[in-house]
Protein backbone atom coordinates (compact mmCIF):
# COMPACT_ATOMS: atom_id res chain seq x y z
CA UNK A 1 0.00 0.00 0.00
CA UNK A 2 1.06 3.27 -0.41
CA UNK A 3 1.40 6.33 2.25
CA UNK A 4 -1.08 8.85 1.84
CA UNK A 5 0.10 10.50 5.26
CA UNK A 6 2.31 10.03 7.90
CA UNK A 7 2.39 12.28 11.01
CA UNK A 8 4.51 12.16 14.26
CA UNK A 9 2.70 11.47 17.63
CA UNK A 10 4.57 12.75 20.72
CA UNK A 11 8.19 12.12 20.65
CA UNK A 12 9.05 8.57 19.14
CA UNK A 13 5.50 7.10 17.92
CA UNK A 14 4.10 7.70 14.15
CA UNK A 15 0.75 7.26 12.90
CA UNK A 16 0.18 6.45 9.27
CA UNK A 17 -2.71 6.05 6.49
CA UNK A 18 -1.75 3.60 3.51
CA UNK A 19 -3.96 3.69 0.59
CA UNK A 20 -4.56 2.43 -2.78
CA UNK A 21 -6.29 3.41 -6.03
CA UNK A 22 -9.00 1.73 -5.37
CA UNK A 23 -9.44 3.88 -2.48
CA UNK A 24 -9.21 1.74 0.53
CA UNK A 25 -7.31 2.90 3.17
CA UNK A 26 -5.67 1.42 6.11
CA UNK A 27 -4.82 3.29 9.83
CA UNK A 28 -1.99 2.54 11.31
CA UNK A 29 0.24 3.44 14.55
CA UNK A 30 3.71 2.32 15.20
CA UNK A 31 4.99 2.91 18.46
CA UNK A 32 8.40 3.79 19.55
CA UNK A 33 8.86 4.15 15.53
CA UNK A 34 11.22 6.92 15.79
CA UNK A 35 13.10 4.54 18.30
CA UNK A 36 14.52 2.84 15.55
CA UNK A 37 14.59 2.80 11.46
CA UNK A 38 10.89 2.26 10.94
CA UNK A 39 10.03 6.32 11.81
CA UNK A 40 12.57 7.79 9.09
CA UNK A 41 11.77 5.34 6.96
CA UNK A 42 7.65 6.23 6.66
CA UNK A 43 7.87 9.67 7.36
CA UNK A 44 8.04 12.06 4.49
CA UNK A 45 7.82 9.50 1.82
CA UNK A 46 4.28 10.70 0.56
CA UNK A 47 2.75 8.66 -2.30
CA UNK A 48 5.94 5.32 -1.78
CA UNK A 49 4.53 2.07 -1.66
CA UNK A 50 5.29 0.18 1.32
CA UNK A 51 5.08 -4.06 2.58
CA UNK A 52 3.34 -3.88 5.84
CA UNK A 53 4.30 -6.32 8.84
CA UNK A 54 2.29 -6.08 11.70
CA UNK A 55 -1.37 -7.36 13.38
CA UNK A 56 -4.87 -6.11 13.51
CA UNK A 57 -6.44 -4.55 16.61
CA UNK A 58 -9.47 -2.22 17.66
CA UNK A 59 -8.35 1.17 18.68
CA UNK A 60 -11.10 2.29 21.36
CA UNK A 61 -10.25 6.17 21.88
CA UNK A 62 -12.54 8.62 22.66
CA UNK A 63 -16.07 6.52 22.74
CA UNK A 64 -15.20 5.41 19.41
CA UNK A 65 -14.02 2.29 18.26
CA UNK A 66 -12.23 1.13 14.85
CA UNK A 67 -9.70 -1.19 13.16
CA UNK A 68 -6.43 -0.04 12.86
CA UNK A 69 -2.39 -1.99 12.14
CA UNK A 70 -0.43 -1.89 15.22
CA UNK A 71 2.92 -1.97 12.51
CA UNK A 72 5.74 -3.08 13.16
CA UNK A 73 7.82 -3.22 9.99
CA UNK A 74 7.45 -2.32 6.77
CA UNK A 75 9.97 -2.28 3.70
CA UNK A 76 9.77 -0.28 0.63
CA UNK A 77 7.75 -2.32 -2.24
Amino acid sequence: MAIAQARRIGETHLRVTFGDETGARLEAVAFGAFDGPLGPLLEGHASARFHLAGRLEINHWQGRSKVQLRLEDAARA
